[in-house]
């Protein structure tokens, strides 16, 4: 998976605790990477990283506890307190 984001500029991945694999371990980290074990840990970062202008690409096999949906109401929130 780290070759598929290596043009990223930042890259957040979810691994439950109860995983049997790490990305964690791989060979390919570098700084740009961060994991989270926890949805609501991951959405808080994103939306404490996220700037104007940025594009946010979210793959997923799963609804992540509705993470998707919480994304876009708080990028919403913090675009609507931005002064422009």
């Amino acid at each position: 998976l780290m070759p598929a984001a290596q043009g990223a500029d930042a890259v957040f991945w979810f691994q439950p605790q109860s995983s049997d694999w790490s990305l964690s371990s791989s060979e390919d980290v570098s700084s740009k990477h961060c994991f989270f074990s926890e949805v609501q840990a991951l959405h808080d970062a994103l939306i404490a990283t996220v700037k104007a202008g940025d594009h946010l690409v979210i793959m997923s096999n799963g609804s992540f506890s509705g993470l998707h949906q919480q994304l876009l109401q708080s990028l919403a929130d913090k675009a609507s307190t931005m002064e422009l």
